[in-house]
């Protein structure tokens, strides 16, 4: 199990630990991979996705709580980061791009969001990360998809 970032109540984290099961599964072991590259600002709220290739974790937005932006709001990302856990090894993520909506009154919330959900499914680019909901800027709520396609290079 890998986690990244999280919070307490006076900062946010953008650390990776890492608890895995040894012994035939009768003990449990925490380590911190020292992680190379660009990582993540301390955030927490965000999704974090397994892709299929088996060793990619997708991260995406989250907030600071502890942090206002230039316009005294929340902090909210609207970012994404890939971490290699074969390499231990961040880089930037796609962009979020808005999936449109049969739902009438459905309308694009934007990248940033905090507490938002997210599943991995087959889409026109071969598989992608759908983030749904979400808390947005300016106290409002999401109630539509945001698509992050991740390919790999062979």
């Amino acid at each position: 199990m890998v986690i990244f970032g999280g919070n307490n109540s006076l900062k946010c984290f953008n650390g990776v630990h890492v608890l895995e099961a040894t012994g035939g599964g009768k003990k449990w072991l925490w380590s911190n991979p020292k992680c190379k590259g660009e990582a993540p600002k301390p955030r927490t709220g965000h999704i974090a996705t397994l892709l299929n290739d088996g060793s990619t974790i997708l991260v995406h937005g989250g907030w600071d709580p502890n942090t206002e932006d230039e316009n005294g709001d929340d902090l909210i990302f609207g970012d994404s980061f890939l971490l290699d856990t074969k390499t231990w090894t961040w880089r930037r993520g796609p962009k979020p791009r808005y999936e449109k909506s049969s739902t009438k009154n459905a309308s694009n919330g934007g990248a940033g969001r905090v507490g938002h959900s997210a599943v991995l499914a087959p889409g026109s680019d071969g598989v992608q990360v759908l983030s749904f909901g979400g808390r947005l800027p300016e106290n409002k709520f999401a109630g539509d998809f945001q698509s992050l396609s991740v390919s790999f290079e062979a």
